[in-house]
């Protein structure tokens, strides 16, 4: 979120070729990840409930979903190899978060 130039740097696998919009898109990106930070360190302590299980489906959704554009993404060649590390770093808080889901018994 504060450093875009240099995220994109690492990752991306022509600079020249980033467009503007890139930029934003990535402050965007790190502000989503800060946000979706703060819930999780919100819930840490909290008991099973719809909402901790809502935050778990969020989880699960959006970095599968960013598994799949970071995995197309690295293997068009937008990223450079540095994106598989995305790709495996989001699989497993993919498969941890639904882990966590299936073992979420709500009570009612």
């Amino acid at each position: 979120m504060f450093t875009p130039d240099q995220t994109l740097k690492i990752y991306a696998s022509l600079w020249s070729e980033i467009p503007d919009f890139a930029i934003i898109a990535v402050r965007g990106w790190g502000g989503l990840i800060l946000s979706l930070g703060i819930a999780l360190f919100s819930a840490i302590k909290a008991s099973e409930s719809y909402g901790r299980r809502a935050l778990l489906i969020v989880i699960c959704l959006g970095n599968g979903l960013l598994v799949l554009i970071n995995l197309y993404a690295t293997l068009t060649g937008i990223e450079n190899s540095m994106g598989w590390t995305l790709v495996a770093v989001l699989a497993v808080l993919t498969i941890w978060g639904g882990v966590l889901l299936i073992r979420e018994k709500v009570s009612e």
